[in-house]
């Protein structure tokens, strides 16, 4: 790497030369030189340091979706300027690429890359337009610009997957609605995952520079710009439904339908937008554009500096920011540890964040991950005295996608808890190891209680069969006008079978909270069945009930829920203004507004 250098004139005749490199590491050297020779070098040298950047081409037609054939124009403001272009996707330079002399007919999808050359000044940055025609897609585009080899050379990221190496691209995002590219800009890109890497298609994690993407690439969070993101294939799901990490992440991700009966879990879980993708004008299928669930949406979501906190992933196997000496400490005493007393746990409690710790248990617990918990952990604190939190992402292998006999089932039956409670197991999925930490918990009654009625809150909620459904349903409908066009990209995978991989889905779904009740029968001594509950308030309007975790007021009353018998319940009842509470319509309730129901 050539370093920058500036030259300082001395007096006696001494010259100093001070070298930069890009990190403004200073060197310096001290040379004794006439001054007239001095000079000679100061001025041959300030010509190049100080030349001005040639203004990078403007086309008369940006990229965009087109229906009709266009002529395109290059020019630029740069006195003496030449343009240089490229239509295969890699950057223009004045030696191989062609010089550009009359306007281009352009036809069919292309990828057109100019870079203004002009004696006396540097070369100026790249212009990229992708021309994409009858490019009618119900998802957004993403159209990605590369030097052909960095992909699908001999070196390339495609080619050699599984390096992790870094290269540079352009890309280009268009919404369903307007023409005008909504951000275009120069990307670093590695390819993402591990097993799905593997696949034909493959996932990209995009990398911005300095402040990142200016544009909320996912309108329903708050954040304007964006350093990171991905550009998914579906997983291990690829080729099956497409959509399923998304589809279960949004159950708990987006709740505003039930109606403020259940509090937003406590959990961290990726934003999502479907999306089709172009590379070099070549389309490439359905991509899922995702947050990326690293250092970055720590940063933030919480608004952390990166030096703020630690990230560890599968149990310490791997520090992903900060370091794992509290971690490998706070893991390494609790096999010597026992937390039945209430008391104990409450010093848990100031090392992980228990709410988020149990919803993050139940949740992967009711959707069945198979690939968890020993892959697919990772775990972050603050440094000052924060709690261990952790990531809920990659829920691939969940409804029924895998069972250790047979891949793509649908099967509702696997018995997760008994996964998360084995102590004896040993590697993937529940190496003992992973599930130490749930188990520890598990010793606390208190704890133990509050897991289970949470999940039945879930079960509810969240996961009642018909919402699941209905969400699948609304996933069906979303992805079935692109998912013929990617069949036909991809080959024989999703041919004919996208509506019956879809079936097994809502099977999954249908069967789902049967089976958990009964496994959690089966795991826990206190659950002695399940029962019907109806909960409602008289007159209607007097007041409103908090049962278990969930709020009940409004058109949420009356509600009627299955739990678990044999567990203590919490309820409470809180009267509206202008009324008093009277009694439990169980009386051996008593006539406080604070009970315990144990059906």
């Amino acid at each position: 790497m050539t370093p920058s250098v500036i030259f300082h004139y001395n007096s006696g005749a001494t010259l100093t030369k001070r070298f930069f490199n890009k990190k403004q590491t200073k060197m310096t050297r001290t040379y004794r030189q006439s001054n007239s020779l001095w000079l000679l070098i100061f001025t041959a040298f300030s010509s190049t340091l100080f030349a001005q950047q040639a203004v990078k081409p403007v086309a008369n037609i940006e990229g965009g979706r087109l229906s009709n054939p266009i002529s395109v124009s290059l020019s630029s403001p740069t006195p003496n300027a030449q343009i240089f272009y490229t239509t295969d996707g890699s950057e223009p330079d004045n030696t191989t690429s062609s010089r550009y002399t009359t306007p281009l007919s352009i036809s069919s999808n292309m990828t057109l890359r100019g870079r203004t050359y002009a004696t006396g000044n540097t070369p100026s940055e790249v212009t990229t337009h992708t021309y994409l025609f009858n490019a009618n897609h119900s998802f957004p585009i993403a159209a990605v610009s590369f030097k052909p080899a960095d992909f699908f050379g001999d070196s390339g990221i495609y080619t050699l997957y599984t390096l992790k190496k870094e290269v540079p691209i352009h890309l280009e995002f268009f919404e369903t609605s307007g023409n005008a590219a909504a951000f275009s800009q120069p990307f670093k890109t590695e390819i993402q995952g591990s097993t799905s890497a593997q696949l034909p298609q493959k996932s990209l994690e995009i990398k911005a520079s300095g402040t990142g993407v200016p544009y909320p690439i996912f309108p329903t969070l708050p954040f304007t710009s964006y350093r990171r993101f991905v550009l998914r294939n579906g997983g291990q799901d690829w080729g099956i439904c497409q959509f399923r990490d998304v589809m279960v992440q949004s159950l708990a991700l987006r709740i505003n339908d039930l109606g403020g009966i259940l509090s937003t879990p406590n959990l961290f879980l990726q934003d999502y937008r479907p999306a089709v993708v172009y590379y070099n004008g070549q389309y490439w299928g359905i991509h899922d554009v995702r947050e990326r669930m690293n250092r970055f949406y720590v940063e933030q979501h919480l608004g952390w500096k990166s030096t703020d906190f630690d990230m560890i992933e599968n149990w310490g196997a791997e520090v992903n920011n900060g370091d794992a000496t509290t971690f490998n400490a706070f893991y390494g005493s609790l096999n010597s540890r026992n937390f039945a007393s209430d008391a104990a746990f409450e010093t848990l409690k100031t090392e992980i964040d228990v709410a988020n710790f149990l919803d993050y248990n139940a949740f992967n617990v009711l959707v069945d991950n198979y690939d968890w918990p020993f892959n697919n952990v990772r775990m972050f604190r603050n440094r000052t005295g924060g709690k261990w939190q952790w990531l809920s992402y990659d829920h691939d292998f969940s409804f029924g996608l895998y069972t250790p006999t047979a891949w793509n089932t649908g099967n509702a039956s696997q018995n997760s808890i008994h996964r998360l409670l084995d102590a004896t197991a040993f590697g993937w999925p529940n190496d003992a190891a992973a599930t130490l930490l749930f188990r520890k918990c598990m010793e606390n009654t208190r704890f133990r209680r509050n897991f289970i009625n949470r999940t039945a809150d879930m079960l509810n909620t969240v996961f009642k069969s018909s919402r699941v459904v209905g969400r699948i349903n609304e996933f069906e409908t979303t992805y079935s006008p692109e998912i013929t066009r990617h069949a036909n990209r991809w080959g024989s995978p999703f041919m004919g079978l996208f509506t019956e991989n879809v079936s097994k889905l809502k099977s999954f779904a249908n069967a789902r909270p049967a089976a958990v009740r009964q496994h959690f029968d089966q795991e826990f001594s206190e659950v002695t069945g399940s029962a019907d509950v109806t909960l409602t308030v008289s007159p209607s309007g007097a007041g409103s009930l908090a049962f278990s975790t969930l709020n009940l007021a409004g058109q949420n009353l009356p509600f009627t829920g299955t739990y678990f018998t044999g567990v203590d319940i919490p309820i409470q009842a809180i009267a509206a203004a202008g009324y008093r509470f009277e009694r439990w319509s169980d009386v051996s309730l008593g006539t406080s507004p604070t009970a315990v129901v144990n059906l």
